[in-house]
């Protein structure tokens, strides 16, 4: 789980990190899982610091207490990539279990309309 606070600068920078997701370098292990992302730099465009959900390369989080920006974003990114796959199965569910529901219905007119000499679709 991600806390995201209003007050706290850094829950702000990574919720715009966060935004940006979608760009940064992807570093995935043998198995094709992420293993840790490339996420922007804030201060100097076209860097990347090598971020996971516990560490990050950059110097705020070596010398600061909690997590960086950088790790708030990654964390909050994996929440979010395990929502949208937990709502794609959800949807995905819901769809197959519609389908099954609907295609005996179909069949029957079908059916109907091939007795009664009806043709249309």
């Amino acid at each position: 789980m991600v806390t995201i606070s209003a007050d706290d600068p850094r829950s702000i920078q990574a919720v715009e990190l966060a935004a940006g997701a979608s760009g940064w370098i992807k570093i995935r292990g043998k198995d094709g899982r992420p293993l840790a992302f490339g996420v922007p730099s804030r201060s100097t465009p076209g860097k990347f610091w090598l971020a996971n959900t516990d560490r990050c390369q950059c110097p705020d989080f070596q010398f600061h207490p909690g997590p960086c920006a950088h790790v708030l974003a990654v964390r909050l990114r994996c929440e979010l990539a395990k929502a949208e796959g937990a709502h794609r199965k959800r949807r995905s569910a819901t769809t197959k279990s519609s389908d099954v529901s609907m295609k005996p219905e179909r069949r029957s007119q079908n059916r109907t309309r091939l007795v009664s000499g009806d043709t249309r679709p």
